[in-house]
Formats: structure tokens, C-alpha cells, sequence
């Protein structure tokens, strides 16, 4: 064998090895985008489990005490009337 024959083989094996990487890592990259797919789906599920646990206790609140039905009940007919406190406590309960 000669030198030409011996650089001819070793770039065939090293495309080849370059070619099975690539392939790798492209099976690597899928499998990741699968999974940050995957933890998406269950962030936003926990995020929306939490918005209706929030939604629940102010639910509760209202249902729960008068005053604060009372013065959503107010706030709701007319803003402008709510004196500054009841302006803050109404901008917190929604």
C-alpha cells in the first residue's frame, strides 16, 4: 500500500465517523427538544393548577366574609365611590 492509499482510506473513515455523530447527536438533540417539550406541558399544568388554587381562595374569601363580599359587591357598582382603603383593599382582592 502506498501513502495516497492509506490518506484515501483513513478520510473514508473519518467522514464515516463524522456521519455516525452527526447522526448521534442528532437522535441526542430530538430526544432533548422532547423532553423540554415534555416539562413545558407539566410547567404550564402546575402553573394552572396554582391560578385556580389562588381563584379558589379569593372565592373563598368572598364567600366566606361579608366584608369582603360587601365591598367587591360596591367596588363592582362603582369604583369612584370606594374611599382610598376600600380603593386599595378592592385593587387586592382582584
Amino acid at each position: 500500500m502506498n501513502w495516497e492509499a492509506i490518506g484515501a482510506i483513513a478520510e473514508l473513515v473519518g467522514a464515516t465517523g463524522v456521519i455516525i455523530f452527526l447522526v448521534y447527536l442528532a437522535k441526542q438533540i430530538n430526544a432533548n427538544s422532547d423532553n423540554v417539550s415534555q416539562n413545558t406541558k407539566v410547567l404550564l399544568s402546575n402553573t394552572d393548577v396554582a391560578s385556580n388554587q389562588i381563584t379558589n381562595e379569593l372565592y373563598g374569601w368572598q364567600i366566606n366574609s361579608s366584608e369582603v363580599a360587601e365591598l367587591t359587591l360596591k367596588g363592582n357598582a362603582s369604583f369612584q365611590s370606594l374611599d382610598s382603603i376600600e380603593k386599595y383593599q378592592y385593587a387586592m382582592v382582584l
